[in-house]
């Protein structure tokens, strides 16, 4: 199949390959933090997050262009998820700087509405993703539950943090990032399977 240059399929591949990229990096981040006290794991959040915003990013761009040839409405769930889910990779980008410049009052809550809004993201996308029964359509929704699901473990950490329940909002924290590694690796092996 002869497919232009950036074509709605490799747009969307690449944003799948970013989105790995993006989670390994912010998972690994968390775990410098979260487990070894490393402050410089938070610089690693912060690239990790806007690596995950660029790859949303154009997957909303790659669905969007699908969207235009295929009209099937159900993706406008899909691309309003990815869209929604920059935004919350962004605030969290935003927010950590702000923790890193010692504004933790500020930069905790925001991180908190950050993965609050990345979860609700991640389920708009499984929603739209839902209405495509096929093997890689399942094994994409399950990936973007994940991330759903390790997003709102995430901003509980957050909030844990805000309630001065440190350890706990460390723990998960923790898990939280590194489902969401799980996440995007299922998302991104939807794409090998043909059918």
């Amino acid at each position: 199949m002869n497919q232009e240059i950036g074509s709605d399929e490799e747009l969307i591949i690449a944003g799948a390959i970013l989105l790995v990229v993006g989670t390994v990096i912010a998972a690994v981040g968390q775990t410098r933090e979260s487990i070894y006290n490393e402050e410089s794991g938070r610089v690693l959040v912060i690239q990790g997050n806007g690596v995950e915003a660029v790859a949303n990013t154009l997957q909303a761009i790659g669905r969007t262009k699908q969207f235009e040839k295929e009209r099937f409405q159900p993706d406008l769930y899909t691309i309003i998820g990815c869209w929604i889910q920059a935004a919350g990779n962004t605030t969290n980008a935003v927010a950590t700087t702000l923790e890193i410049q010692g504004n933790e009052e500020e930069g905790t809550p925001l991180n908190a509405l950050g993965s609050g809004v990345q979860s609700v993201g991640a389920g708009f996308e499984a929603v739209g993703l839902s209405a495509r029964p096929t093997r890689r359509g399942r094994v994409e929704v399950l990936g973007n539950e994940f991330i759903a699901v390790g997003s709102a473990i995430e901003s509980s950490g957050h909030i844990s943090r805000i309630n001065e329940q440190e350890t706990t909002g460390k723990i998960l924290l923790f898990v939280g990032s590194w489902a969401i590694v799980v996440g995007a690796l299922l998302e991104l092996y939807g794409f090998t399977i043909n059918d």
